[in-house]
């Protein structure tokens, strides 16, 4: 009996919570939904928090890293990029985080896929995942020790997935696919000069994808090089036809829990259709004169 009466208030209180929830979700349910990806991406956040309590910790201003002893003398450098991209990208999304960024670092391709379920096959220099950002140490890549800093500035994945924690915050994991790597690739190659390499005459010889193939399927797409041109494109597509403040009004509204459909017609006062139809027009006179990738070298890339 004892027992019972401590549990009640508890159990009282889940199931006030679900009967809230069963009734506001009809009424409110992009809010819900993003009430409950907010618990969900802390949960993920605490998780890893707790995983790699047991790793050496260095701190900046806004960042924490976690990593190895074998990479504590590459932290301070993956740090002071992390601190040079966090004004220009929050300023440019209007965006403000609270506490303390995690990055942890991953000595091999391996663990870092391994830290999130990716199969051995599949590798990336760095993975926002669920409020934190992971790398790939940068000794496992960079092979010019003359100019370590720089390369790492140059190709490292810090602007990319900054720029996705800061799209996910916003939007409460309420977007697009493309939009999100499409901005990351804006901000990295306008920050850090990183662009994909990017076969421009190809591409002019390609079936453009529809944006819908560029959201939950984005990875399944066969070529992954134009998945992520066509993002970055989409992106420039906004910026050139409405504004980069119209663009952070689309974000504003998917934050506050609209479906795309509304978000685009408050934003731009057209349909998802209509931006679709105007887009793939643009894209088609766009590709084979401009490259909004610009042809240069590039490592593997980020996610």
């Amino acid at each position: 009996m004892s027992g019972w009466a401590t549990a009640k208030p508890a159990w009282v209180f889940a199931g006030v919570l679900l009967i809230l929830i069963f009734l506001g979700w009809g009424r409110f349910p992009g809010m819900l939904r993003g009430w409950f990806y907010t618990v969900c991406r802390e949960y993920g956040r605490v998780n890893l928090e707790t995983s790699t309590r047991g790793l050496q910790e260095t701190e900046s201003a806004h960042f924490r890293v976690r990593c190895q002893p074998s990479d504590s003398d590459v932290a301070d450098m993956v740090l002071e990029a992390a601190e040079r991209v966090y004004e220009p990208i929050n300023d440019a999304l209007g965006f403000r985080p609270q506490g303390k960024v995690l990055i942890v670092i991953y000595p091999t391709s391996l663990e870092l896929g391994k830290s999130f379920g990716w199969p051995a096959d599949q590798s990336a220099l760095g993975v926002y995942w669920m409020g934190t950002i992971r790398v790939l140490s940068p000794k496992a890549w960079i092979t010019d020790e003359s100019d370590f800093d720089e390369r790492f500035w140059a190709a490292g994945p810090i602007a990319h997935e900054y720029t996705h924690f800061v799209v996910d915050h916003l939007t409460r994991g309420n977007y697009p696919r493309w939009l999100t790597e499409g901005l990351a690739q804006r901000e990295d190659r306008d920050l850090t000069g990183f662009v994909f390499n990017v076969d421009g005459e190809n591409l002019a010889e390609q079936k453009p994808y529809r944006l819908d193939q560029l959201d939950s399927d984005f990875d399944d797409r066969p070529d992954q090089m134009l998945a992520y041109w066509q993002s970055l494109a989409a992106v420039e597509f906004m910026d050139e036809h409405y504004s980069i403040d119209r663009i952070k009004d689309l974000i504003n509204l998917l934050g506050r829990g609209y479906n795309q459909e509304v978000a685009f017609r408050a934003t731009f006062g057209i349909s998802f259709d209509e931006f679709e139809a105007g887009y793939q027009f643009w894209l088609q006179k766009y590709i084979p004169t401009t490259d909004p990738l610009e042809q240069v070298a590039a490592t593997e890339g980020s996610i």
